[in-house]
């Protein structure tokens, strides 16, 4: 994409970004989480896969679940004490 003394060769970077898209890989573009998570890592899912478009099964389960757990959590919050997660997050309550 570029180098230190030429610098960012931005067509060759907007091809990297379209490429890698959440919404053009294959196991990414019907998965919930993928805009939370952006695709995982490229180099995990080459060596893993050995194909950087298709990320380790592993860490995406692994990232799913976190997400789950963050969701979960902040509803447990949230039903518990609402002005809690508006003060944290500078929120408008919702009833």
């Amino acid at each position: 994409m570029g180098d230190v003394f030429a610098g960012i060769d931005r067509e060759k970077q907007q091809h990297f970004d379209t490429q890698f898209n959440v919404n053009n890989r294959p196991e990414c573009k019907t998965c919930w989480a993928r805009n939370l998570c952006g695709g995982g890592c490229l180099w995990d899912a080459r060596t893993t896969t050995g194909d950087p478009m298709y990320p380790n099964p592993v860490s995406c389960e692994q990232t799913r679940y976190r997400y789950e757990l963050a969701m979960e959590m902040c509803m447990e919050i949230s039903e518990a004490d609402a002005s809690l997660l508006q003060r944290r997050y500078d929120l408008e309550v919702v009833s």
